[in-house]
């Protein structure tokens, strides 16, 4: 039976399932919610949890679901402990103000839309991240080796994709939208495929630059226009195919 969230700050050390019957404020101090047990999930029912604390919900434990609803945060929406690895969690189909730093493997966040905060999601390797936005962070989206990426825009931020990959777990960015960010638009550092990203109006500071790709990586089908420092710059070896750039560079 799921076990009904009245009041804030709390502790969370059983796993189950949690909800909000209603919008709920969170007082000052070091967090809102603290999740110590794993294999917790935190249905929002579609209410708001508003945080004045540092950390809107802190992370002790793995597993951790959260789903349908909106934080509200100063910087940190949700961020775990130092030392603790974060990995196997889900986030589905929420509004954040504030960072979504997870760091953990096996992120899937699948419709989420993010503003502000100095990470709008931060995830580890083999991540999956699915039809979200992310808009006015200091860096976008990270994401580690052999992750997924699809259907994402990610707008107004100082950086905005960093994709990691290697030899044997290559990562995999497609229709990823990259707008309007101060430095670089999308890095992919190691193996790995953009195919179908777009890059547009980046780089007005560096990092500077719209896709930024290589070594091994495979740039293809993709679209860069009117980005200071280069719409795409290579790192070899790089295979590029189909592209579609105003400097030419695709």
């Amino acid at each position: 039976m799921s076990q009904v969230i009245s009041s804030l700050p709390l502790e969370i050390t059983e796993p189950g399932e949690y909800i909000l019957s209603s919008d709920i404020v969170g007082p000052p101090g070091e967090y809102s919610l603290r999740i110590s047990a794993p294999a917790v999930v935190l249905n929002l029912s579609g209410h708001c949890l508003e945080s004045q604390a540092e950390v809107a919900i802190l992370l002790s434990a793995a597993e951790f679901s959260l789903r349908g609803g909106q934080i509200k945060a100063g910087q940190i929406a949700l961020a775990p402990e130092p030392h603790v690895r974060a990995d196997h969690c889900i986030l589905e189909n929420l509004e954040v103000e504030g960072g979504l730093f997870v760091g953990g493997r096996q992120l899937f966040a699948k419709a989420c839309k993010v503003s502000g905060g100095a990470f709008g999601i931060k995830a580890g390797t083999e991540a999956r991240i699915l039809n979200c936005e992310i808009s006015g962070c200091f860096l976008g989206l990270e994401v580690g080796a052999g992750s997924a990426v699809e259907n994402c825009q990610i707008s107004h931020c100082e950086e905005g994709v960093y994709a990691y990959g290697a030899r044997e777990t290559p990562s995999h960015l497609e229709q990823v939208i990259v707008l309007e960010c101060e430095g670089l638009g999308l890095r992919l550092d190691g193996p790995g495929v953009l195919q179908r990203c777009e890059a547009h109006n980046n780089g007005k500071s560096e990092p500077a630059g719209g896709i930024l790709a290589g070594p091994a990586a495979v740039v293809k089908d993709c679209e860069a226009y009117g980005n200071q420092g280069g719409d795409i710059t290579t790192v070899e070896p790089c295979e590029l195919a189909g592209n579609r750039t105003s400097d030419g560079s695709g």
